[in-house]
């Protein structure tokens, strides 16, 4: 099993930080991986608007999967439209 970082935006205007992140935990049981620890960095400001929106509510998350359950998870990830945006990458 490999470590894994992973840096998701969600819309900052919802509700509930929590809320927000429940339906991704969910995706991330499906796929079997397991969270380590995860971090609630808090609304930043935008380097570019996203969908006309200047402002996003940041997560970080440390990961342990198989890759071959990390393939599968992301790109189940890139048709999500509660994320802005994310990025996977290796831990070492």
């Amino acid at each position: 099993m490999k470590k894994y970082e992973l840096m998701i935006i969600f819309d900052s205007q919802n509700d509930s930080a929590v809320e927000t992140t429940e339906p991704f935990e969910v995706l991330l049981k499906s796929h079997d991986i397991k969270v380590e620890s995860k971090e609630d960095i808090g609304n930043r400001k935008l380097a570019y608007e996203i969908n006309k929106k200047s402002e996003g509510h940041y997560w970080n998350y440390f990961l342990e999967a198989d890759e071959q359950s990390m393939q599968p998870f992301n790109n189940e990830l890139l048709i999500q439209d509660y994320l802005m945006r994310h990025l996977v990458t290796i831990r070492s």
